[in-house]
C-alpha cells in the first residue's frame, strides 16, 4: 500500500478543481473526472509488473503454510484504500463498493531462497507460493482489477495488492429511517486455517474525499478480526472454527433529501388542515370541504412516498410520522363536523370554544411530535 501514500498528494492537489468542475455543464464535468482517476489509477494498476521481475530459482518453492514462530499464530498484515461507494441499495439489502487493499506477511523459507539465489525481490504468481486461502462471505458479484501477483523480499517479506470492485450483502436496521447509520461490512474467511494458525491484523485504512453515492457519508472504517463457526456438520464430532476478518464502512444517511420531498410538504398539508378551527362553526360546508380537501392531498402524497420509503415489515420513524400526519388531518376533520354539529344545536359558544382549544392543542401537539421525530427529546 506504499504506493497509495505517494497519490495523497495528486488527490488533494486536484481535488479543488474536481469539485469546481462539477458545478460546470455534465460533459466538462465527466470529462475533467475522467482524466482525475486515469491519473490516479494508471500508476497502481501498472507499478507491480513495471517495478519487478519474476523469480527465477533453481530450488523447488515450498507451498506448505509457513512454521507457526513459537506457537504464535502467523500474522497477515492488512491495509485498505476505499476508493469509491458506488451506491447503497436499501430495498436490495447491498452495496457497491471500489476498494484497494494490500496483505503482507512473512515466509523464513522464500528469504532463504533469495538470498541463495542472490535475489534482492521479485514477484510471483497466485499458486507459486503459499498464501492465505480467504473468500469473501457477503460477496454477490465482484471483479479484481489489478494481476494475482505477490512481491517476494530476501528478508522473507510477502506482499499482494489487489482492487476489488462490486457489491456486497448486508441487512440494514431502517427502523430509525431516515435518521439511520448502517455498517457496511466486507467479511473474510479463512477457509483452511485457524485463529491460532493464521491471524489478520488491521493496520490501517484511508478513502477518497469524493463519492459517487452522494445520499449517504462514511463517518468512519473499522475493522476485526474473529472466530467463525459453520457449525456442526453431519458426522462430525467437533466443528472446525475458521479466521474471520471484517472490514466495516460505518455510513450516515443523508437528511436533507427527506426533509424537502417528505417532512416539509406533510407539515404543510397538516398545518393547512388547522383553517378548519379559525372558520366560524356554523360554516360547516366550508369546514367540511377544507378537510376533505386535505385528507385527499394526504392520500394522494401518500403514494408518491412509494419509491422514497423503503419497503419493511414494520414501521420505521418515518411511516410513524407519516400516519401521525394523517391521524392529524383526520382529527381535524372529526373537529370541525363536530363543533359545527353542535354549533347547528343552537349550543354555539361550547362550538367557538372548541375551536379556540384546538387552535392551541393541535400545534403544541404536533410539535412534540416533531420533536420526537428528530430525537429532540
Amino acid at each position: 500500500m506504499d504506493y497509495l501514500k505517494h497519490r495523497v498528494f495528486l488527490f488533494k492537489t486536484l481535488k479543488g478543481i474536481l469539485l469546481a468542475t462539477m458545478f460546470c455543464k455534465p460533459v466538462i464535468s465527466r470529462m475533467f473526472r475522467s482524466i482525475f482517476f486515469a491519473l490516479v489509477l494508471f500508476p497502481m494498476w501498472s507499478m507491480p509488473i513495471a517495478a519487478f521481475e519474476p523469480c527465477h530459482l533453481d530450488e523447488e518453492i515450498p507451498l506448505t503454510r509457513p512454521p507457526v514462530p513459537e506457537g504464535k499464530p502467523i500474522e497477515i498484515h492488512v491495509k485498505f484504500f476505499l476508493m469509491d461507494l458506488v451506491d447503497v441499495v436499501t430495498v436490495k439489502q447491498e452495496f457497491i463498493v471500489d476498494l484497494f487493499f494490500g496483505a503482507r506477511w512473512k515466509d523464513p523459507r522464500l528469504g532463504t531462497l533469495l538470498r541463495k539465489a542472490g535475489i534482492k525481490s521479485c514477484v510471483m504468481a497466485l499458486g507459486q507460493i503459499w498464501s492465505p486461502k480467504m473468500i469473501n462471505l457477503n460477496v454477490r458479484n465482484m471483479k479484481t482489477g489489478l494481476p494475482q501477483i505477490f512481491l517476494v523480499s530476501d528478508d522473507g517479506t510477502i506482499k499482494v495488492k489487489q482492487r476489488l470492485m462490486g457489491s456486497f450483502g448486508t441487512h440494514f436496521d431502517l427502523s430509525e429511517f431516515p435518521l439511520d447509520t448502517q455498517v457496511l461490512p466486507i467479511t473474510f474467511i479463512s477457509t483452511q486455517d485457524s485463529p491460532e494458525e493464521v491471524k489478520i491484523v488491521f493496520e490501517a485504512s484511508d478513502s477518497s474525499e469524493i463519492f459517487t453515492e452522494t445520499g449517504w457519508a462514511v463517518e468512519g472504517i473499522d475493522a476485526h478480526s474473529s472466530r467463525f463457526d459453520f457449525g456442526v456438520a453431519q458426522g462430525d464430532a467437533v466443528s472446525q472454527g475458521f479466521g474471520r476478518f471484517d472490514y466495516e464502512i460505518q455510513v450516515r444517511r443523508q437528511i436533507m433529501y427527506y426533509v424537502w420531498k417528505v417532512f416539509v410538504p406533510l407539515c404543510m398539508i397538516v398545518i393547512v388542515s388547522w383553517a378548519v378551527f379559525w372558520i366560524h362553526p356554523s360554516q360547516l360546508g366550508i369546514q367540511t370541504g377544507i378537510g376533505t380537501g386535505m385528507m385527499l392531498s394526504l392520500i394522494a402524497f401518500l403514494f408518491s412516498l412509494q419509491h422514497i420509503l423503503p419497503k419493511t415489515d414494520y414501521l420505521t420513524r418515518m411511516d410513524l410520522f407519516v400516519y401521525t400526519s394523517l391521524a392529524f388531518v383526520f382529527l381535524a376533520f372529526l373537529e370541525a363536523i363536530t363543533s359545527g354539529r353542535i354549533a347547528a344545536q343552537g349550543k354555539e359558544p361550547l362550538a367557538l370554544r372548541i375551536d379556540l382549544v384546538s387552535r392551541f392543542m393541535f400545534p403544541l401537539a404536533f410539535l412534540g411530535v416533531i420533536l420526537w421525530f428528530w430525537k429532540i427529546f
